[in-house]
């Protein structure tokens, strides 16, 4: 699975990867704060174990812009 805007060509978007081990959420973002990326894995491993997936993995690539 993989998403970025529709109709664009962006660098940005995400891939779910299934595993051995679980599952592996890869993110392409802009760079972000500590404490923003620090609440989004918080976020998303809570979001991720609550429909059953407790191996999880979450990858963020901070891509620049430029």
């Amino acid at each position: 699975m993989v998403a970025a805007p529709s109709g664009q060509n962006s660098p940005f978007g995400a891939q779910l990867v299934r595993t051995e081990a679980g599952l592996q959420l890869i993110l392409r973002l802009p760079k972000l704060a500590e404490s923003e990326r620090a609440g989004l894995e918080t976020a998303l491993t809570h979001l991720l174990e609550s429909h059953g997936h407790r191996s999880t993995a979450i990858v963020i690539h901070e891509i620049v812009k430029g």
